[in-house]
């Protein structure tokens, strides 16, 4: 395999490399590296590449490969080689050897010769080039593999207690704070790992000099809160900006993580170190301080109360140890600003440092508190008062926080079932706020309240005036919703579609704690435009149409709050259940007796489908006749239906179907199709059905687009009535009333499987043939329709 040069003529390479003659050959020439210059040093490395394949295979199979390594002291020769420094190709070659070895050596006597005579702790020592990406990344997986051996038994090949080392743990920590994101992972766990073995000594030896390796750790922490909270304050609330956002919350939110896994190793000793140094130069000194306003001095350095808020948080949600939990609420319940003594400062030149703080002669109570309290408080924006909320609900879902200290500070919890009265009228006038039509409260900050609350209500007694008092006000501001839109109902063109669509969003939505902490878009300057793409719950409307819908939707948070305190069950809603049971794609129903037009679908690709149109008093229904049945195809309500005449063509329409609880109603847009499946499609935006429909003439295609236009002004004036009735308004006239539809089981003209509807059609269920889509008669009454329209194909 080498070829022999002018300084290596004695040396014979073996044919068989699993051998010890083979294994003697490459001894050799290491041994003999003095002898080869560097020009020749591509020798070395295909010999250390092929000694690791020997000795893995040796230490499996043939324990005399091992014994001769041993004897030969061929380790002694790497490191030999490794102090002549040949360069970062020879160094990577070494470091891939050591990792390959410590890795699949099996055999523990081959193990501990490895790690006997100090030659691994001079390997990580050794002055490596870090700056090189191959080094660092070979670098770091040797001391990960080394820290896979580390044990109780172990320990002291790695831990010098006679001369006080241990370079496992303390080149780990160096790593810790490498710009590499996979370095410093692999080198937090390497720590995590040393912080679990039981070994008293060795533990001693970290407590003694882990302090600076914390200080660093959590100075690094402070000055990414710093940068986070000027990016929060500064940067507008963009796509662009909510990406750099996200990884910056991803850097601190790691970091609470890894402090999290350090506080469940269980050391106490470490444990108390950490937490008094997070205290003293983190929480007290920047998050506590910020939260207050406590300004010393002009260097003195402020977060925001969004920043403080949303950090406190994080490290409250992902903290999960009982007495750093205890300790940080105990500071942000009945902490005062004395107890604060250092502070984080900037100076001229613009570096920030820790300083100490002078003691105030007055102090008031509770003052972070108290800020809480105040930050509750909406004024221009409800930017403060979503995160404080956020804050309190974390609080209630940790489950390391005791109900003591909630009892002490009169949150409700098992054991307590009074509350802060300045909290409770806090949140009451979150209520109140949101039923105003130009209010600057947030339809997320309104769920965050209503959630705290029903965590409150859950431990107050019965007869508790505060339940008694939150029902009133969700009640009161309920009622103003509809003062305000009640006008609206019956004048606006698609309050309708709003109330659709904002019921179906309100039934998606679910508020996640995780969904929150993660999203920038909450955590930047609440947007108050369109063209911003945040949902509009998590922002604010900027036009009247949007101020209807937030309406809508915080209206529909307070019926399901009062349904809930009320132990009461949705009856009315959604509205769409006045109209069913309903035909869907798939149905077979009867023609014998509805008013069958002849029409043809055009496609994209002019592919033409003959099919029947048939209009029920609340849908419109294209089906293909088989033998005195119809087979459902494409089907819509009518209150969702456009029909617009095409310009150039007299004998066709352009129908248009949308369906609310997608998304908002929109213009109608050019579907694509996204399926390989001709016969099915996938429609853009709130659309259910685009397409071209072709009738026999004129006549026909007019009549038509009248009773398409006339069936959907009909049953939008039906739906919109039980709107009113729902809001509990009188109907405008007479025109608009319960509709006289009924629905019911047809016993005395049909079979017992065929079910009559409005407009004289009948669904048939013929089980040998091909059943509906939603299955029996009483699933459809009791589920909203299927509204997926399969095989459509669009113009």
């Amino acid at each position: 395999m080498f070829r022999r040069n002018h300084a290596d003529t004695n040396l014979r390479v073996p044919q068989n490399i699993y051998t010890v003659d083979y294994l003697s050959y490459l001894g050799n020439i290491l041994s003999n590296h003095e002898n080869i210059c560097k020009i020749n040093k591509k020798m070395i490395i295909d010999a250390l590449n092929k000694l690791t394949q020997v000795l893995i295979w040796g230490d499996q199979h043939n324990s005399a490969i091992i014994d001769l390594f041993l004897e030969k002291q061929i380790l002694q020769q790497i490191v030999c080689i490794l102090r002549e420094n040949y360069g970062n190709k020879v160094d990577v070659q070494i470091l891939q050897t050591s990792n390959m070895l410590f890795t699949n050596f099996k055999n523990e006597t081959s193990l501990y010769y490895l790690l006997s005579n100090n030659y691994v702790n001079e390997i990580i020592t050794h002055e490596f080039d870090l700056r090189d990406e191959d080094i660092v990344s070979n670098y770091i997986s040797f001391l990960k593999s080394l820290s896979f051996k580390l044990n109780s038994h172990t320990v002291h090949f790695f831990f010098n207690s006679l001369e006080d080392e241990f370079v496992l743990y303390t080149e780990s920590c160096k790593l810790c704070f490498h710009e590499d994101n996979m370095v410093q992972t692999y080198a937090r766990n390497i720590t995590l790992f040393i912080y679990s073995i039981r070994d008293e000594l060795m533990l001693k030896f970290i407590v003694r000099h882990s302090q600076d390796y914390f200080n660093t750790l959590i100075d690094t922490m402070a000055e990414k809160a710093i940068d986070m909270d000027i990016f929060i304050r500064s940067a507008e609330n963009v796509k662009a900006n909510r990406s750099t956002l996200e990884n910056m919350m991803f850097v601190y939110n790691d970091y609470c993580n890894y402090i999290n896994d350090i506080f469940k190793q269980g050391n106490e000793e470490i444990s108390n170190m950490l937490m008094q140094t997070m205290f003293n130069r983190l929480i007290s000194p920047l998050f506590l301080v910020s939260l207050a306003g406590l300004r010393e001095s002009p260097t003195t350095i402020l977060l925001c109360k969004v920043s403080s808020f949303y950090f406190l948080t994080q490290l409250i949600r992902l903290v999960n140890d009982i007495n750093f939990i205890h300790t940080l609420l105990s500071a942000l319940f009945f902490g005062d600003q004395n107890e604060i003594g250092t502070q984080w400062t900037k100076n001229m030149e613009g570096i920030r440092s820790l300083s100490s703080r002078k003691k105030a002669s007055t102090s008031q109570e509770r003052v972070f508190f108290f800020a809480h309290l105040k930050a509750l408080e909406i004024t221009n924006d409800d930017h403060s008062v979503f995160y404080g909320l956020f804050l309190l609900f974390a609080i209630y879902q940790n489950k390391c926080v005791q109900s003591d200290i909630l009892e002490a500070a009169r949150l409700p919890c098992e054991n307590n079932s009074e509350c802060d009265g300045q909290l409770f009228e806090c949140l009451t006038k979150i209520i109140s706020n949101c039923s105003f039509y130009s209010s600057a409260l947030r339809s997320i900050t309104l769920e965050l309240a209503l959630l705290i609350l029903r965590h409150f209500v859950m431990f107050m007694e019965s007869d508790h005036y505060m339940p008694t008092s939150i029902i009133t006000v969700a009640t009161d501001a309920s009622e103003k919703i509809i003062n305000e839109l009640q006008d609206l109902v019956f004048t606006e063109d698609s309050f309708l579609d709003f109330f659709e669509s904002e019921y179906y969003i309100f039934e998606r939505q679910q508020l996640k704690i995780n969904d929150i902490s993660e999203d920038a878009s909450l955590l930047l300057n609440p947007p108050t435009t369109i063209g911003s793409l945040i949902p509009l719950a998590k922002r604010l409307p900027s036009i009247a149409e949007e101020k209807l819908r937030r309406s809508l939707f915080n209206w529909f948070q307070l019926r399901k709050f009062l349904h809930d305190l009320n132990s009461e069950t949705e009856t009315e809603l959604p509205i769409v259940k006045y109209i069913q049971p309903v035909v869907e794609v798939g149905d077979r129903i009867q023609t014998n007796h509805v008013d069958l037009v002849n029409c043809t679908l055009v496609t994209t690709d002019k592919v033409m489908k003959n099919l029947f149109l048939v209009t029920d008093q609340f849908q419109l229904i294209f089906v293909e006749p088989q033998s005195k049945l119809g087979v459902v195809k494409y089907t819509g309500f009518l209150k969702d239906v456009k029909a617009f005449s095409i310009s150039n063509d007299s004998k066709s329409l352009q129908i248009i179907i949308e369906d609310n609880r997608k998304n908002l109603v929109s213009k109608p847009i050019k579907s694509t199709i996204n399926s390989s499946d001709k016969d099915s499609i996938v429609l853009s935006s709130n659309l259910l059905f685009n397409g071209k429909v072709r009738f026999d003439d004129h006549i026909r295609c007019m009549t038509t687009k009248q009773r398409l236009d006339k069936g959907r002004l009909a049953a939008r004036k039906f739906l919109i009535g039980h709107i009113a009735d729902i809001f509990k308004i009188q109907r405008p006239s007479k025109s608009v009333q319960n509709s006289p539809y009924i629905s019911h089981v047809s016993r005395t003209k049909g079979p017992v499987n065929m079910y009559k509807f409005p407009g004289g059609v009948v669904v048939k269920d013929i089980k040998n043939q091909r059943e509906s889509i939603n299955g029996t008669a009483a699933n459809k009454i009791s589920n909203l329709p299927n509204m997926n329209i399969p095989g459509v194909e669009d113009i």
